[in-house]
Parts: C-alpha cells; structure tokens; sequence
C-alpha cells in the first residue's frame, strides 16, 4: 500500500503549495482518493507527484467541511469515472463562530449521480468505509455549529466517516478531522476488525484547541493500542504533535508531497 498526501497544511519543500486542508492519494488494489482538500491544489500537486487523478476508482469525502471536501467539483469535472462516496449528512450547513461573526464552513454538493450517500458502514473488497463511531471516549466538542430548521445547533458530526483498509494481520486507519475524537475512531476499528494490529494511523486528529492535560490524556490511551506508525497534521495542532510524539515516539508529520510505502 502507498499513501501520498496531495494537501496538507504545511508542505515537505517549496516544490508542493499547502493549505488549509486534507487529501490522501491511496493505492490498496485499488486507486482511492480520501477528500480533496479546500481548492484544486490537490490536482496540482498529483501532477507533480506523476499522480492522474483521472485513474481514481474510488472517492471519499470525510464530512461536510470545505477544506476537505471543496476540491469536489475539480475531482468530478478531472475523472470521468469514480463514485464519490459521504455521508447523506454531510450536505447540511454547517457553521464555524470566528471573533463573533458567523462563517459558513460547508459544502456546495450539486446533484450528479456519481455522489453516493452512505447511511451504514459498506465494504469494498479490502477497503473498508466506517460510519458509525463508537462514543467510548470524551469527544472534546469545538464549538462548531450545524443548521437545524431555521436554528444553529452544536454540530454532533454525525456526518464524519474513516477509512480502514485490512490487510490478513493488520490494518490502517484513516481519517480526516476526528471530529468524533481519535480515539473513538481508533476504538471502533480496533473492535470491529478483531483486535489487529494497526500498522498505520495517518490523518488529522483536531487537537489544535485542546489543553496539554486533555492531549496527554488522549496519548496515553493511543498508547494502549498496537499501532505502530502514526502521520498527523493539519488540525492536530503543533502542541498536540510534540505531546503526542513524546509520549508516543512512533509519530510522524503529515506534509503535502510525503509518500508513504507500507
């Protein structure tokens, strides 16, 4: 399996341009794009990397935020191919609350019978799509919002799906924001798939805002889990990261324009 990160935050090299968002070219049998980031950067940056996206048999968006999932329109009009699969939840609107003015932070989903919405976790041969997330864990909720008839409401992020890709002995994780919590992802698919190991843990984990005893906290638990590489960013947050890193050791910076061979 080979997991390139098209958009990040940061970037490996001034080669890649980041921003705020996420996207992860995945090759597992099959070639799988997992959200797209805020733009068409991703686009960009598969071209440099010698990524086609028009090869991509298969497309997820993790929620409905724009910074993964507003390179949409760019993915559908470059591949003429690939279902793109979220969660039915994932076209409400959703809000952020930035120094007291009110910021729309969804998606602009247009009808197209390529889009595919999930109400249940559905497999595809090896690849497998979770979304339904355990809650054994405190969530640490952002005070980010969602519509509800005619009123602003905290978001539940009912509309957050991951990825688990299995292998015979192992399996990866892969995850967009972890609005749910890190370790309600990890959790569930730790139980779901018996107990295996989990060679990779690769995405962002929304940390950024959490104080240092709540990231401990959430360390020492990861570390009751077998996993063996974790790559995190964008809204882990660099407190978070150092924490995570200290405590855990195995943990690695997720950059646009990293490749990772598993």
């Amino acid at each position: 399996m080979q997991i390139t990160c098209l958009v990040e935050d940061s970037s490996i090299d001034v080669n890649f341009k980041a921003e705020h968002g996420l996207s992860l070219h995945i090759y597992s049998n099959k070639n799988i794009l997992f959200d797209m980031g805020a733009t068409d950067l991703f686009l960009v940056n598969a071209r440099k990397l010698g990524i086609d996206i028009r090869d991509v048999d298969i497309a997820f968006i993790s929620h409905g935020h724009y910074d993964h999932g507003g390179g949409l329109p760019y993915f559908l009009k470059e591949n003429q191919k690939a279902n793109v699969y979220l969660k039915k939840e994932a076209v409400n609107k959703y809000y952020a609350k930035d120094d007291g003015s009110w910021r729309e932070i969804g998606l602009n989903i247009e009808k197209e019978k390529r889009i595919k919405f999930l109400s249940k976790n559905k497999s595809f041969g090896n690849i497998h799509v979770i979304t339904e997330i355990n809650k054994k864990f405190p969530q640490y909720k952002e005070p980010l919002y969602k519509k509800s008839n005619k009123n602003l409401i905290l978001d539940d992020f009912s509309h957050e799906l991951f990825l688990v890709i299995e292998e015979k002995n192992w399996i990866s994780i892969i995850t967009g924001c972890s609005h749910n919590g890190i370790l309600n992802i990890v959790d569930t698919a730790y139980r779901h798939f018996g107990n295996k190991t989990i060679k990779l843990l690769i995405g962002g984990f929304h940390m950024i805002n959490l104080s240092t005893e709540k990231i401990k906290f959430i360390a020492d638990k990861l570390s009751e889990y077998p996993i063996q590489m974790i790559y995190t960013g964008h809204c882990t947050g660099e407190n978070a990261y150092n924490v995570l890193k200290s405590k855990i050791g195995n943990v690695m910076k997720l950059q646009t324009g990293l490749t990772i061979n598993i």
